[in-house]
């Protein structure tokens, strides 16, 4: 193996640039608005439960995920043993 690198140190004045330079702005990337509403419609279109029956895990998903707001709203708006009420109601 050869000798290891020198280590370079940046100039002082490397962190702060001059008076009157514009600054870089870094973009949105993948939270960029317009990014989100072109991908909008493509994502509704695959949550299509006809679509999604064509694969097993992801029909047998989106039931769970269902079940899961229906026994949330449940127990947010007034009914907090709604929890306890489907896994029992299921077994039967």
């Amino acid at each position: 193996m050869g000798a290891p690198a020198p280590i370079r140190e940046k100039p002082a004045d490397a962190a702060h640039p001059p008076e009157g330079t514009p600054t870089r702005r870094i973009g949105a990337g993948l939270l960029d608005p317009q990014r989100l509403w072109r991908a909008l419609p493509a994502a509704l279109r695959k949550l299509n439960p006809v679509t999604l029956a064509r694969n097993p895990v992801m029909f047998v998903t989106e039931i769970g995920v269902a079940m899961n707001t229906g026994v949330g709203r449940r127990v947010l708006f007034g009914r907090p043993y709604a929890a306890y009420a489907v896994p029992l109601a299921l077994r039967r």
